[in-house]
């Protein structure tokens, strides 16, 4: 018990560690978008990604306990769970029409319309003849 309890503090105190440095990247990022800012922005954001799974996989674990011991169902977690992980799949960045690289959400959110706008819109269907 003590190897464990010793073993989850440090996960946790590592967890918070990573917060940390994820919200100075995220303003460093801001104040200066440069790929390199970007590239570790990521990579601090995959490392915490991959701890907050290991943690979700212990819950899960824990939640199937439960359903063998007293007959349960864990549907719902697994769907939060589910809604959870498809909210943060999200586009981070693109690269515009220009070959400028955008970072900002809103910025890429306009810009998604824009590309599918025009890939759509009726003056740019090529027309086929026989």
């Amino acid at each position: 018990m003590k190897y464990s309890k010793t073993k989850a503090r440090e996960r946790r105190s590592r967890l918070c560690e990573i917060e940390e440095k994820l919200k100075e990247r995220q303003e460093i990022f801001d104040a200066n978008p440069t790929e390199d800012n970007c590239i570790e922005l990521e990579t601090i954001t995959c490392e915490y990604n991959s701890l907050y799974d290991y943690i979700t996989e212990g819950h899960a674990m824990r939640s199937r306990v439960n359903w063998y011991e007293y007959g349960e169902k864990n549907n719902k977690y697994f769907l939060n769970l589910e809604s959870r992980k498809m909210s943060n799949s999200c586009v981070r960045r693109i690269v515009d029409k220009h070959g400028k690289l955008i970072t900002n959400p809103k910025l890429i959110l306009s810009g998604l319309h824009d590309f599918y706008r025009e890939l759509y819109s009726n003056a740019t269907c090529p027309t086929i003849t026989f």
